[in-house]
């Protein structure tokens, strides 16, 4: 439940995000709470938000254009697309200035990909918030930005990065569960005090399930879900950090990767990929296991296999949804390669 409070100090902030006379796309759903407080930043501050009723990228490609756009609020996945879409002239949208992405964590080479393509100078905003914070809680001064990184807590909310086994406060460059306190917390789950007691502490700290640290400078980094973590023979292995290398292939479009258990290991990764849509792009599997021998250590080859999908499910805001791909019929043929370990 977010309430009145929530809004009016997210709207405090507005100016860290856009500006009067600045223009911005909405294609965030307004049932979710990123694209209902980015409407409503827009007006308080006198910008304007100019909506897709039906989202295509030859539309957002001419809607930039005809609109003059500024800022853009994308998810990662169409992030990839506009950096490996060969048909786009990026002339058309010089308008842009900044481009913001959330949902999911994007890799440095990605965003700095993306500038290239650009005409002119734009900055690429790396969004890290939950539901329950109504907003995004990081921003990055446009000099002070650092790749990989959300950037500094925004004003007016406090996060500290807590052992998962004790709760101890950790020092900066130590990973731990990431926990917020502050006006733009939610009240709670609605109709579900045991979720919101086991979510809210007694101090008003939200537990927010996600991994991540802090820098010396006091720069926020995102590391995984506590539960997508995979154990892997006594190794921790992020999935989000596969998904980065797996996207930075040149004819992967979209990934997602999920745990699977074994009775040796404990858990191995196992990788769900969405080629390139064009002929030179006949990616196969061991094209793919050959690629991450070279990008990743061992332990965090995916010894689950390699799954060829149309499409990764996604939550309304861009997220992948890994439940979904733990259930779902795969089409496509599997390619069940055992690598030996090294």
């Amino acid at each position: 439940m977010l309430t009145h409070q929530n809004i009016i100090a997210s709207l405090k902030l507005s100016k860290t995000f856009i500006e009067k006379g600045e223009r911005a796309v909405g294609l965030m759903p307004y049932f979710h709470a990123y694209g209902l407080v980015l409407m409503l930043m827009c007006l308080y501050e006198g910008a304007t938000v100019v909506n897709i009723s039906k989202f295509s990228l030859p539309s957002l490609m001419k809607t930039i254009k005809e609109y003059s756009l500024t800022h853009l609020h994308i998810v990662p996945s169409l992030l990839v697309t506009l950096i490996k879409s060969s048909w786009i002239n990026f002339g058309d949208l010089k308008s842009v200035q900044h481009v913001w992405t959330g949902a999911a964590p994007v890799g440095a080479k990605e965003q700095e990909d993306l500038k290239k393509k650009f005409q002119q100078a734009v900055v690429i905003h790396h969004s890290y918030g939950l539901t329950e914070t109504t907003f995004t809680m990081f921003t990055g001064v446009s000099s002070l930005q650092k790749p990989g990184s959300p950037g500094r807590l925004i004003d007016s909310m406090q996060c500290k990065i807590v052992d998962l086994e004790n709760n101890n406060v950790l020092k900066p460059g130590s990973v731990g569960e990431v926990c917020f306190k502050g006006p733009l917390l939610m009240k709670g789950y609605i109709n579900n005090p045991k979720a919101t007691a086991e979510a809210i502490d007694s101090e008003g700290w939200l537990h927010t399930g996600d991994l991540g640290y802090f820098d010396q400078d006091g720069y926020f980094f995102f590391v995984d879900r506590v539960k997508e973590i995979i154990k892997y023979q006594g190794y921790q292995v992020s999935t989000c950090e596969l998904e980065f290398v797996l996207i930075s292939h040149q004819w992967i479009q979209d990934a997602a990767v999920i745990g699977i258990e074994h009775k040796i290991y404990g858990q191995v990764p196992r990788a769900f990929v969405v080629s390139q849509s064009c002929p030179a792009s006949d990616v196969t599997a061991q094209d793919i296991h050959d690629y991450m021998r070279e990008m990743v250590a061992p332990y965090k080859l995916l010894r689950g296999g390699i799954v060829f999908v149309d499409s990764i499910p996604k939550t309304p805001s861009g997220k992948n949804q890994r439940a979904e791909l733990r259930l779902m019929e795969v089409r496509t043929v599997f390619y069940d390669q055992k690598i030996k370990s090294r």
